[in-house]
């Protein structure tokens, strides 16, 4: 929808999965337009070439990837639960990334990180509690970062190095490369 990039033709017709490297505000955008009814996305300001294409698009499966935890994302609270109310679209977050946060963590937190924390906990527990199949879904993967991206003409796969966390005082945590990949 910018003008700026009137002439770019994303292909989303040719495979059913999108991978979104990076957790922050856009990344989240993003995945819940590609995830979103073309009835929902036709009554915004979206522009009809936009429309257009989406209306041509088979995802249905939209990884998001970060290089740090869920204690490190940029999104917001906001974005995150208008990703979570998409109509016939299911999370899929793995238990195991959040197993290293406890209640005790949560309650040091500042008010709106301590409010995304909880949303994104209530969001796995969810998950674990329903487990009925979406017709799309869109997956939260931590812990990764590309190191290489496949294809000839276009990306058709990426090949992640899996990072660590390193904890310091402040619950923040920075990343150590681990020598596995992952495709």
């Amino acid at each position: 929808g910018v003008p700026e990039n009137a002439e770019l033709r994303p292909q989303l017709d040719r495979t059913d999965r999108a991978v979104i490297v990076g957790t922050g505000n856009v990344a989240l955008d993003c995945a819940r337009i590609l995830l979103s009814s073309i009835d929902d996305l036709a009554k915004t300001d979206i522009t009809d070439q936009a429309l257009d294409i989406l209306r041509q698009s088979r995802i249905r499966h939209v990884t998001l990837v970060g290089r740090r935890g869920p204690m490190q994302v940029s999104f917001t609270i906001k974005e995150l639960r208008e990703l979570t109310k998409l109509t016939g679209v299911q999370s899929r977050l793995n238990q195991e990334d959040f197993n290293r946060i406890d209640q005790n963590m949560i309650d040091k937190l500042e008010r709106p990180r301590k409010r995304l924390t909880e949303l994104l906990l209530k969001t796995v527990q969810a998950k674990h509690s329903n487990e009925k199949v979406a017709e799309r879904c869109w997956y939260l993967k931590f812990w990764r970062r590309p190191k290489q991206f496949n294809g000839k003409t276009t990306v058709e796969s990426i090949d992640f190095e899996h990072t660590q966390p390193v904890a310091n005082r402040s619950f923040s945590e920075e990343n150590l490369p681990v020598q596995q990949n992952q495709t």
